[in-house]
């Protein structure tokens, strides 16, 4: 904004939540009577809220807009709780939602993957496991930790006069 706006006015700047948290939007907009979808009966997976959370991105906005739009498009069952799952969670955002684990099985196996791409000097293979993993919603410095490890064990004992001299 240019100065004369700035000065005759108030600006907020809103950051992102981070990823660990933002899960809780969900949870407390589920729960929330006055102000959330707590005066309804709703079931949500953990796995569904984190894949909102991923889907949103650290913004509560999106992460609630998505939610609600969950549950406007269930139908309740018998007992009149609307049951939010991942097939649901998968018409709303109009996208496939990829299997992962950030601490099981499938973590190791993608982290495995990217490995053995680059050590294979495969680099479109390299870059398919580490989209992957982000779009799954991976920790971005984790991944960036584990690439500097690849660096500098993986392709530094390949080629040494690549690793900076101690």
């Amino acid at each position: 904004m240019i100065s004369p706006l700035l000065s005759a006015q108030r600006s907020t700047s809103l950051k992102r939540s981070p990823l660990r948290r933002s899960p809780n939007f969900s949870t407390r907009a589920l729960t929330d009577e006055e102000h959330g979808l707590g005066d309804q009966k709703i079931a949500a997976s953990e796995q569904v809220l984190f894949r909102i959370a991923s889907f949103a991105n650290g913004d509560a906005r999106a992460a609630y807009n998505t939610l609600e739009l969950c549950v406007r498009g269930a139908k309740p069952s018998l007992d009149g709780v609307v049951h939010i799952t991942s097939e649901l969670l998968e018409d709303v955002l109009q996208r496939k939602l990829l299997r992962y684990d950030k601490s099981g099985e499938e973590h190791y196996n993608l982290i495995s993957a990217l490995h053995k791409s680059v050590r294979n000097s495969d680099p479109d293979a390299a870059l398919y496991w580490l989209a992957r993993m982000l779009e799954s919603g991976e920790d971005p410095l984790y991944l960036a930790r584990r690439m500097v490890r690849m660096a500098s064990e993986d392709i530094g004992l390949a080629e040494p006069a690549l690793s900076p001299s101690r």
